[in-house]
């Protein structure tokens, strides 16, 4: 039985763009609803490359998308996947590039605002003028506990484990699924396999995967913060994070200069807490930017 929406609940939810322009312009009149679908989770996965730093020698965003991932999502069959990103390749929303050497494709997602007709420089041999690649700006970290324990030192570090119910192995089994699935788990997997550029390690993201699936099957209070919060609290937060807050954790761990003397303390705060502060810490990022470019 679901539950009702409460103030504190509504800014926990993932949401994912969906352009209403796909509803009411004619050009787009043809696409189907799956394929409507499609295109608003490939803008979501566009998302992570360009945190990522994904991008073709001529600044292009590109993104991973396999056909399993289609079918997955959309609950379609194989020939069904095929037919949904056709559609958006022939109405020109997105372009793929075969790599070939068993890598899978990469999908360039266009943008579905057509350019200005006076734009046409671009399309008469036109080159802008290069641009000096730019480093993201160095900002202040969100306020995560403060550290306790020497940070990317390669130390194996040995926590307490929370307390949870041992003889429950299928119940821990299909929490850690279900958390590997919420985070497009396999895709990590991918990019590590592949020396992408991406936040974090295998191993790092096992970690977190462990520390998840405690949180989700304790059944005593989990300290978050320094303070005893409800097992059951703390699981309805953590089975929420996707791809995108375990990205945002990485790249938080990443710009942290003190010691961590508790790093297990410090990961499930920082899970914790990047569903509400996600949004908030890759604004004020973009405003940094535009502000050093003035």
């Amino acid at each position: 039985m679901f539950e009702y929406f409460y103030a504190d609940s509504v800014q926990d939810i993932r949401f994912m763009k969906l352009p209403v322009m796909l509803f009411t312009e004619p050009q787009f009149a043809g696409l189907s609803n799956d394929a409507k679908l499609l295109y608003s989770l490939l803008l979501d996965r566009t998302r992570l490359s360009l945190m990522n730093g994904w991008q073709d020698a001529d600044g292009h965003i590109y993104i991973h998308f396999k056909n399993a991932e289609i079918q997955q999502v959309l609950h379609v069959g194989a020939q069904k996947a095929v037919k949904t990103l056709r559609e958006l390749e022939e109405v020109g929303l997105i372009r793929k590039k075969h790599i070939g050497l068993g890598k899978p494709d990469i999908i360039f997602v266009m943008q579905f605002i057509e350019p200005p007709a006076d734009d046409e420089n671009h399309h008469a041999g036109y080159s802008e003028p290069e641009i000096p690649e730019r480093r993201m700006p160095q900002i202040e970290t969100p306020a995560f506990p403060s550290a306790q324990v020497p940070h990317h030192n390669n130390q194996t570090y040995r926590v307490r484990r929370i307390q949870s119910d041992p003889s429950d192995a299928d119940t821990m089994d299909r929490s850690r699924e279900q958390i590997k699935e919420n985070i497009d788990y396999d895709w990590f997997a991918e990019c590590y396999a592949d020396k992408e550029k991406i936040g974090g390690s295998q191993e790092e993201l096992d970690g977190i995967v462990e520390i998840m699936t405690e949180c989700a099957c304790s059944t005593h209070p989990i300290r978050v913060h320094g303070q005893p919060m409800a097992a059951e609290v703390v699981k309805s937060r953590l089975m929420k994070i996707g791809s995108e807050h375990i990205q945002y954790v990485f790249d938080c761990l990443a710009r942290v200069t003190t010691k961590i003397r508790n790093i297990k303390a410090y990961l499930i705060t920082a899970l914790y807490n990047a569903p509400t502060t996600i949004d908030s810490y890759y604004s004020s990022l973009v405003r940094h930017d535009m502000y050093c470019l003035e």
